[in-house]
């Protein structure tokens, strides 16, 4: 009778064994540690399933004799509804299934939503009632997105410019061979302008700044592909854009503003960085 195990149950057992020791080691830095801080987010996966993800953070007095501040990650689950006691329960349950009790946290770290944040029937204030002592910080980062969106979102100028940023992407994107012109004529690929992190804009502005001539010559070079009269038409339209002074004057602008948001935003997520240096 031969053996073997490499067969895919025995692979999924082995890594099952693996991610429980793992697990363990997690809820036993935990449970030395006493005092924790929840953070949760969420997230829609390929097939559009809302997910979120636990994570833990607190203070470790390690073999090494020295104390580090450590995060780490609990679990992933599925979440049917986005309300505020639904959140809040799931959170709950998941403490309580790993042996860690909610009167030990000290602090809730979710993002600006209305489900998350709100004061009467969001997660924070549901948690506050069970705990008084599980403090609610508001994830910088995200803060800072939110106000760099809304901010743009009061201007139809700086909607009309990223519009115009995004249309110059999707020209290009939407065919291999005008794609590969561009490439080749620029050196450079073109991003889309991100919806969900402002400052990371910065990166679809950026080759706007580095090869703005090279960008006209690829826009010249597709007048000569077969191309529907609304896409000659989009071309020529970005043409007179990319040439125009008001062009120039928001590229400037928007790459040296989206500079600073991006350092900073990078500055917001560091591992390092303590709670006063966030305000």
């Amino acid at each position: 009778m031969n053996a073997h195990y490499l067969g895919w149950s025995t692979q999924n057992e082995f890594i099952k064994e693996c991610g429980g020791i793992v697990h363990g080691a997690i809820i036993n830095e935990a449970h030395m540690a006493i005092y924790y801080s929840i953070l949760v987010d969420g997230t829609p996966d390929v097939s559009h399933t809302e997910q979120i993800t636990f994570v833990l953070r607190f203070v470790y007095f390690g073999t090494d004799k020295r104390w580090t501040v450590k995060e780490r990650f609990l679990r992933v689950e599925n979440l049917e509804k986005k309300i505020g006691a639904e959140i809040a329960k799931l959170i709950m349950d998941v403490l309580e299934q790993n042996e860690i009790d909610l009167k030990n946290c000290r602090g809730q770290g979710y993002d600006n939503g209305a489900n998350m944040s709100g004061i009467y029937k969001g997660v924070q204030a549901i948690i506050l009632q069970k705990n008084p002592q599980a403090l609610y910080m508001p994830c910088s980062a995200h803060s800072l997105n939110l106000a760099g969106i809304h901010s743009a979102e009061s201007s139809v100028e700086v909607k009309n410019y990223f519009g115009r940023v995004q249309s110059l992407y999707n020209l290009f994107s939407g065919s291999p061979s005008r794609w590969k012109v561009l490439i080749e004529t620029t050196g450079l690929s073109l991003h889309q302008t991100s919806q969900t992190r402002w400052g990371a804009r910065i990166e679809a502005v950026k080759p706007l700044v580095k090869r703005t001539r090279e960008i006209l010559k690829s826009l010249k070079k597709l007048r000569d592909f077969d191309l529907t009269a609304d896409q000659l038409n989009e071309v020529k339209s970005l043409e007179k854009w990319v040439h125009s002074f008001e062009f120039i004057v928001m590229t400037t602008f928007w790459y040296k503003t989206l500079q600073s948001i991006n350092y900073v935003s990078l500055a917001l997520q560091s591992e390092n960085i303590s709670l006063d240096e966030t305000h």
